[in-house]
């Protein structure tokens, strides 16, 4: 009867879990590319909407821009760059979606990055995937690597369902699903208790 008790909690968390992640859609990823080995790398970053959507994967049918991108770069041994929005870092890329980044020495004296963080803003906030939606305008993606990024490390950037006033809008399939297994864990848990109540 534990085992069940058990069981029961293992599926809500699962439910839960899958709840959580149901308010965030993938929208591309930012990438570390080392073009000359041991020399230099860049950051790019991959609009994966409109023309670019693969679903199931990126489902996002919506030209979504990315604007106002700030990178912050931290490299091995403490130092850190900051390549902000008027800094020229990226250059809109040949679909007019994506982003190349400009090279970074790398190598020698010059210290590997191991961490990077971009934000930026989204827009339009009415998407469709292939769904209506409405996301938050604001993007933040952190990824890093031990001891150094290698080259194809990326982090997804991912859009929060949302409204302009910042409240996020549960799925209303993942909100019955959480309230379903609530439900059934609460009655299961009442028959279990019952049970050793009887037996003491």
């Amino acid at each position: 009867m534990v085992r069940k008790l058990t069981l029961s909690l293992i599926v809500l968390l699962a439910l839960g879990c899958v709840g959580a992640w149901a308010d965030a859609i993938p929208i591309g990823y930012i990438s570390w590319d080392v073009i000359f080995p041991g020399n230099a790398g860049q950051f790019d970053i991959t609009n994966l909407t409109g023309p670019n959507s693969a679903a199931p994967t990126f489902p996002v049918v919506t030209t979504v821009s990315l604007s106002n991108l700030d990178l912050v770069v931290d490299f091995v041994g403490g130092g850190s760059a900051t390549y902000g929005p008027s800094s020229g870092y990226f250059t809109l890329g040949p679909d007019g979606e994506s982003f190349n980044g400009t090279a970074i020495p790398i190598g020698g004296t010059n210290p590997e990055p191991m961490s990077a963080t971009l934000t930026g803003t989204f827009s339009p906030l009415s998407i469709s995937d292939p769904g209506p939606d409405t996301i938050l305008s604001t993007f933040s993606v952190t990824f890093s690597d031990t001891p150094f990024l290698v080259d194809g490390d990326f982090g997804v950037i991912y859009a929060a369902e949302g409204s302009t006033t910042g409240t996020t809008v549960p799925e209303p399939s993942s909100l019955a699903l959480f309230v379903t297994a609530a439900s059934l864990l609460l009655l299961q848990s009442r028959k279990i208790l019952g049970t050793l109540r009887s037996h003491l």
